[in-house]
């Protein structure tokens, strides 16, 4: 079963609070052809109806943007969620965050940054990653006998 696209709005409860580690590499056409550069990390998170990228708001001030749910897939038996986040980042610049989310623990997908008028300056990533764990809090000490 599939279903249209939904904004993040509607989309909010599917993906609410999710985090996701990723490993992200950029793409590279060199004389030997398409390579991929060193992996890094990274965390994507969808709070509030918004998709932030930790690494690209460091190391770009990427804004956190709203983000929209394209589709959901349920035919295999395994929910799989597409979803994507454009960023329009200056004029000259569009970033979008394209991905799939399937049984709600993995994510995969790319990013894409063009440039007006320099597609030589455009930049491809494709990462993969999956759900945070989320951190567990210590049991309360047993109290002391007496």
């Amino acid at each position: 079963m599939q279903s249209k696209a939904q904004s993040s709005a509607t989309a909010e409860p599917l993906l609410q609070g999710k985090v996701y580690t990723i490993r992200i590499k950029q793409q590279a056409t060199t004389k030997k052809g398409t390579e991929f550069g060193k992996e890094e990390a990274d965390e994507f998170s969808f709070k509030g109806g918004k998709f932030k990228t930790v690494g690209f708001a460091r190391n770009f001030e990427m804004p956190v943007k709203p983000y929209e749910i394209t589709n959901v897939d349920t035919a295999t038996g395994t929910q799989i969620i597409s979803w994507e986040c454009p960023i329009a980042w200056s004029p000259d610049d569009n970033v979008l965050f394209k991905g799939t989310i399937e049984g709600g623990n993995s994510i995969k997908g790319t990013v894409d940054w063009t440039v007006k008028n320099k597609p030589k300056k455009s930049l491809h990533y494709e990462f993969e990653g999956e759900l945070k764990e989320k951190k567990k809090k210590p049991a309360p000490a047993a109290p002391a006998s007496k």
